[in-house]
């Protein structure tokens, strides 16, 4: 029974896990436990969750024989209890357990099955496809999609947790939208993040497809049904996206729906990152992000600019319609108080920051300089420092922190701190700005302005000292 129980588990991991990439691997660990064995199933396929498999129901005669949900109802029968773990990226543990002084007891229902709706996985039509806001419901069919496009290498790794992402939809910190067959298999996904509860601007993020499904039109219906929702929302002032620059795909089509670039994230995401159906998705890098917005309830409003990046910040405000009125910084720093109140908002994944300055201390540089290091030290690559255009003491203090090695990003309207300017800092990262692929010119534009800010960019540019020194070899005197 035992064997029975492992070869079913191994069966279904094997003929439905849909592929394992070459270098995964599958473990099996056997080891006694205080009643008896447990056998330990570790695998990297597709994210599953035994709550929506089908039900099996001993058939009363011959012709009612079949065999959907067979093999996980005999593991539940042979063993005294099976237990799936969701490991997020690291994939999916199975755990039989086997007491020996307990054969006799009722199989245990922690997995017991809850849908009898068989999922349609061979519909190809696209009409039949339909785009509505998500439900906890459909959180693990939301993380099958994530899986088939990019395996396990999605830059935020809490998309593979189901539980979570169904309890995040459930209290409307994110607002999902699907595209789904009529058999409720979900190919297609985007969403509106919320941040913070006080957030009045959303990202527009977690947009992936089928790869079965890709170039038939999925995300289109997908944003028809975000716009319909954002025009219901009285609370929502913007949206802004960051889109991969390894590829121009997802860039063509927010700006299809009138994102405009703003900013250019450098080398903010790991480079296994990966797309199936993208050619030429190369990933020898760290992969930059560029920043779209797009201006939902537009108001005036007064800002201070720092005079190094005066031109570029009033062309990018032009060029995102925004009415903006450009007033002259204060010498002194009198909207400082004694204790500066400053967010650090980390992701660990891809070891990459933000810090948001929401309002100035005496000792703001000094506390920066602090934070600054322990990123550092703590292997963080991509630091993103926020300052509000709309505080008059934020021209003043730019030259500060470019000093400390932070230099220019871009903009984002209607943060938390209000119009914020984007200072950046590379942790020991080279970014060859010719693989960046940007498609608007705009775009373009300011990706050479980011680069001639760069204190780092000619010196990374020219590599012929270092390979000389490299290739010099010897021993050390």
């Amino acid at each position: 029974e035992i064997e029975l129980a492992c070869e079913e588990a191994l069966v279904n991991i094997i003929e439905h896990g849909e592929h394992f990439d070459e270098k995964d691997s599958l473990e099996i660990e056997c080891m006694p436990s205080e009643k008896g064995m447990e056998i330990i199933i570790h695998e990297r396929g597709i994210p599953f969750n035994p709550q929506n498999a089908s039900k099996y129901t001993p058939p009363k005669t011959l012709e009612e024989m079949m065999t959907q949900g067979l093999g996980l109802f005999l593991m539940q029968q042979f063993m005294d209890s099976v237990v799936y773990n969701n490991l997020g990226p690291e994939g999916l543990e199975i755990r039989l357990i086997k007491n020996w002084e307990s054969d006799e007891q009722k199989l245990c229902h922690a997995v017991s099955m809850i849908d009898d709706n068989e999922l349609s996985v061979t519909a190809q039509d696209i009409d039949n496809i339909k785009a509505r806001i998500a439900v906890p419901g459909d959180a693990i069919e939301i993380v099958r999609c994530a899986y088939r496009l990019h395996g396990y290498t999605f830059w935020d790794s809490t998309i593979y947790d189901y539980q979570k992402l169904a309890k995040d939809i459930s209290e409307r910190t994110i607002i999902s939208v699907v595209a789904v067959l009529p058999g409720g298999r979900v190919v297609g996904h985007a969403a509106w993040l919320y941040h913070r509860p006080e957030d009045t601007i959303v990202e527009a993020t977690y947009g992936f497809v089928d790869p079965a499904y890709l170039n038939q039109g999925v995300l289109k219906k997908i944003a028809i049904e975000q716009w319909n929702y954002l025009e219901t929302s009285n609370t929502i002032k913007g949206s802004y996206s960051l889109a991969v620059t390894n590829h121009v795909y997802s860039q063509k089509i927010l700006h299809q729906y009138g994102f405009k670039d703003c900013g250019v994230r450098l080398a903010s995401t790991i480079e296994s990152w990966k797309s199936k159906g993208v050619t030429n998705d190369f990933n020898n890098e760290r992969i930059s992000d560029i920043v779209s917005y797009i201006p939902l309830r537009k108001q005036s409003q007064a800002l201070f600019l720092p005079v190094r990046h005066a031109d570029m910040i009033t062309r990018l405000y032009s060029y995102l319609g925004l009415d903006r009125e450009f007033l002259e910084a204060e010498p002194c720093r009198s909207s400082f108080s004694h204790q500066s109140d400053l967010t650090l908002d980390k992701i660990d994944h891809d070891k990459d920051a933000e810090i948001f300055v929401v309002s100035y201390g005496d000792n703001v540089v000094t506390e920066i300089r602090k934070i600054l290091r322990g990123l550092c030290v703590d292997g963080y690559v991509s630091i993103l420092l926020f300052l509000s255009l709309e505080n008059p003491s934020t021209p003043g203090l730019v030259p500060a922190f470019e000093e400390m090695g932070f230099f220019f990003s871009g903009i984002l309207p209607m943060t938390l701190i209000g119009d914020a300017l984007m200072l950046q800092y590379l942790n020991n990262s080279r970014v060859d700005y010719s693989k960046i692929q940007i498609y608007s010119e705009t775009g373009k534009r300011l990706l050479k302005y980011i680069q001639s800010c760069d204190p780092w960019a000619e010196v990374d540019g020219d590599q012929t000292i270092f390979e000389s020194c490299s290739a010099s070899g010897g021993e050390p005197r």
